[in-house]
């Protein structure tokens, strides 16, 4: 069964090819199993959509003062994309290094981004360190 995604690329894939060929037989019997595999698929991803979907709404319900903060406090960004950005050295030192599995590793990368984290927020000109 394909993705949603992959149905997409189907649909304009062979819409494309009918475009090319003009071929209105063959276009419209693809289109009937086409129609079946997306109604088919939906069906498949509906039950997933619709649980991930209250997650997401207990989590707002639940959090709401955590999703919410940067409005009562707007230094803070609303997004997490520097303390995400400082985590990229982490993770790609940790996949080049083999890990941090030993004391001497793990104070390594501590000291790694300990002084990555002080840069970053003098090149920012941050006053606050994620």
């Amino acid at each position: 069964m394909l993705s949603p995604r992959e149905l997409i690329d189907e649909a304009f894939r062979h819409y494309r090819l009918w475009q090319e060929n003009g071929d209105e037989t063959e276009y419209q019997q693809w289109v009937r199993g086409f129609k079946t595999q997306v109604q088919l698929t939906l069906e498949t991803w509906w039950s997933a959509a619709v649980a991930e979907a209250g997650k997401l709404l207990r989590s707002l319900k639940q959090k709401a003062a955590q999703w919410w903060y940067f409005l009562d406090h707007p230094q803070v960004p609303p997004d997490n994309n520097l303390a995400e950005r400082s985590l990229g050295l982490a993770v790609t030192k940790r996949k080049v290094s083999g890990g941090s599995r030993s004391e001497e590793r793990f104070q390594q990368t501590a000291n790694l981004l300990h002084d990555q984290s002080k840069l970053a927020v003098f090149n920012n000109g941050q006053s606050w360190i994620f």
